[in-house]
């Protein structure tokens, strides 16, 4: 059956909209009551003019349980070595880091990190809700994670490293290789999905925008 949707008719415009929405449903109906996990910084953390974040959107659109774990401020790789007793802001981060993050989930081990939320060198009320949140989920029912950051990595471009490389998790090519991997070993069934960071630039005094 062929139909006709003629413009500036009320009943066309529903219907239009309708078929639309219909549409989208199909077509992300695969992702129903799927479980993601969305990891990055404030891009993924913090919420859009509308007061929605994008892993808001997701759930919405597709039906999945998607649970938010983005972190204001924090890297791909590690900005410095994870201490137990963070003695310095810098020190509190490293804990909050995506490399940092994929580690304590593939050692079930959060010791670092809620050394870090509790510290007093980043904020305890923003920090530890996440970071408990994030201690409490089940990887092996976890369906897929989506990972949007690197804009504050860009800060330290000298940090980028090599293509291919693995060998360190404080650069940040070579963090981006052992998430994959290591998060792949631990639970090989997730799937991941990778966003990559909005246009940065860096003047010629270091400033960035």
């Amino acid at each position: 059956q062929i139909i006709s949707l003629t413009p500036n008719n009320k009943f066309t415009h529903d219907l239009y909209f309708v078929l639309i929405e219909s549409r989208i449903q199909y077509s992300f109906a695969p992702l129903y009551d799927k479980k993601i996990v969305c990891f990055g910084d404030s891009t993924t953390e913090f919420t859009d003019y509308d007061g929605k974040r994008y892993s808001d959107y997701i759930a919405e659109i597709t039906g999945a349980n998607v649970i938010n774990v983005g972190i204001g401020g924090a890297r791909i790789e590690k900005r410095a070595e994870v201490v137990e007793n963070p003695s310095n802001q810098t020190e509190a981060y490293a804990a909050l880091d995506v490399m940092s993050l994929i580690d304590a989930i593939v050692e079930q081990n959060f010791t670092y990190q809620f050394a870090a939320a509790n510290s007093g060198y980043i904020s305890k009320a923003i920090y530890l809700p996440i970071v408990q949140r994030l201690s409490e989920i089940d990887f092996s029912t976890v369906d897929a994670v989506t990972i949007f950051a690197g804009t504050n990595s860009w800060r330290t471009a000298r940090t980028l490293g090599t293509t291919g490389q693995t060998d360190s998790e404080f650069y940040m090519l070579s963090a981006i290789n052992l998430i994959i991997k290591k998060l792949l070993e631990a639970y090989p069934h997730i799937k991941i999905y990778w966003f990559t960071p909005i246009v940065r630039w860096i003047d010629s005094d270091g400033y960035t925008e």
